[in-house]
């Protein structure tokens, strides 16, 4: 292996910005060491960057020693509008020359020119504004000979735009209301759009099987750990395929522990846990539902199973004493700590969030107005939007700065209220 040294390559800061083109950037110095520490390791991955075939030259630089080799950067979170590289190359007509690329296309964005003294590193840059990239890749051109060499990379990127801050509505009667919102510096215009809010009730599943998998065959077959087939969230202890079954799962052996644990959700608002389920013949009738915390459980409810096969529902989301479960615990299904026959069959297991589903139609009005400095005020009656009344909008505002970045939107919800109408007064 090669000998290597780090150096560190110094570049004022004050020197690259003048260089650049008068426009709201930001310059992003990139971790060169780190690129040049995860080549000795032999990684192919650091910081987000990807290295392919890369070697280092005796200063630290980056080697570029055949056409397939390549550095491909991270993903940024605003358009890369250019960058400034510290490049270095080993003979002055070198037949490849180093590019740069839109990601892993083969778009190029623009080249290198070669550097005039061998071996010596100096400052270069490339602008590309119009790329619309947010990742970029250095790699060199076909030819036979010529390497070049990387010791510090300054990636540009657009500054994104500031989202509009403290949207408000005031509104006053059914068919008009105003909305305000503060523009961030360097806000050229904003982007208004006007929805219908709709909302209902809707179910997102979390989990659900029918224990098709547990096909016995006459046998009884133990499914301990992990359940075969089944979402990777549940697990359990004596859990078996029913002898004699298709689908039909058998929580429990004898007087032994059975349970199914099911690693849940971060927050279990709106949960329920839904099973067709039966007592074991001749068992007891009575099973737990309970989480897990701390070692111990809390009961959130007791169910009394039938002879037959029945559908069960427990809200998921408060224990037994009515406190909230907490979100990330396991819940247990079948936990009994009596050693009694406790034994229940399952057909069907679901667990299910019911939300409230809001829906936008298509914005009943979309406009750019320029920005003013300061609160800008808008309003829908000025623009002879016809908005109908009691009923819900929202309302989404958009910051466009010089770069033309448009920035994410800052949203207000309003429900109106009732047209102004006729007041009598009796004496």
């Amino acid at each position: 292996m090669k000998t290597r040294r780090m150096a560190t390559v110094a570049v004022m800061a004050a020197a690259l910005l003048a260089s650049l083109p008068a426009r709201a950037a930001t310059t992003n110095e990139v971790d060169i060491a780190a690129l040049v520490a995860a080549v000795d390791a032999g990684l192919s991955e650091t910081n987000g960057w990807t290295l392919t075939s890369i070697g280092t030259y005796a200063d630290s630089s980056l080697l570029f020693n055949a056409q397939g080799d390549s550095l491909l950067s991270k993903v940024y979170d605003a358009p890369i509008i250019g960058v400034v590289v510290s490049n270095r190359c080993s003979t002055l007509e070198p037949a490849r020359v180093m590019c740069v690329f839109a990601g892993n296309t083969e778009r190029e964005l623009g080249r290198f020119p070669v550097v005039e003294k061998i071996n010596k590193q100096k400052q270069q840059e490339l602008m590309f504004a119009d790329a619309g990239v947010n990742r970029i890749r250095f790699q060199m051109t076909t030819g036979s000979s010529g390497n070049w060499g990387i010791g510090a990379i300054w990636v540009i990127t657009a500054n994104p735009a500031d989202a509009p801050a403290n949207p408000q509505v005031s509104h006053n009667g059914g068919d008009w209301c105003r909305l305000s919102w503060e523009n961030g510096e360097g806000t050229v215009s904003n982007r208004v759009d006007t929805f219908l809010v709709e909302r209902g009730i809707g179910d997102d599943v979390l989990l659900s099987t029918d224990f098709e998998t547990f096909s016995a065959g006459g046998n009884v077959v133990r499914m301990d750990a992990s359940l075969p087939g089944i979402d990777a969230s549940l697990t359990g202890t004596n859990v078996y395929a029913q002898a004699n079954t298709n689908g039909i799962c058998r929580v429990g052996k004898g007087d032994e522990l059975g349970i199914i644990r099911y690693d849940g959700p971060m927050s279990y608002a709106g949960v329920n846990l839904s099973m067709t389920a039966m007592r074991y013949p001749g068992d007891k009738a009575d099973t737990l539902i309970a989480y897990e915390q701390d070692g111990g459980t809390n009961t959130i409810a007791t169910l009394t199973l039938t002879d037959e096969f029945a559908k069960y529902t427990v809200d998921l989301s408060k224990d037994k004493e009515g406190k909230n479960t907490p979100g990330g615990v396991a819940i247990l299904i079948g936990y009994h700590t009596a050693k009694n026959n406790h034994r229940i069959l399952i057909d069907s297991l679901e667990i299910v969030r019911t939300n409230t589903i809001v829906t936008t139609t298509s914005p009943v009005d979309s406009r750019w107005i320029p920005a003013d400095s300061g609160v800008v005020s808008f309003s829908t009656k000025d623009h002879e939007i016809g908005l109908v009344p009691k009923s819900e909008y929202r309302f989404e505002v958009r910051a466009q700065n010089a770069d033309g970045l448009v920035s994410d939107p800052s949203a207000v919800d309003v429900v109106l209220g009732s047209p102004p109408g006729f007041r009598f007064i009796l004496r």
